[in-house]
């Protein structure tokens, strides 16, 4: 996943975005950008549990997606 953070100048006044996929998050200091950003990713790379019932439904549309294809 790629999250780009920058320095922003806005009629004079400074901020800090982050960006990720497309979607755009303003900060008034680098430090909490940074926070956001670190903190995004280790969600983002944690396990992630997903249920039995879950996956059969996905199993099922994506068995769905292929037989239309």
């Amino acid at each position: 996943m790629d999250i780009s953070i920058q320095q922003v100048t806005n009629q004079g006044f400074e901020s800090w975005q982050v960006e990720v996929f497309g979607v755009t998050v303003s900060f008034k200091d680098r430090a909490s950008a940074l926070a956001f950003a670190v903190k995004l990713q280790e969600r983002v790379d944690a396990p992630h549990q997903i249920s039995e019932e879950t996956l059969r439904r996905w199993e099922a549309e994506h068995a769905s997606l292929q037989a239309d294809g």
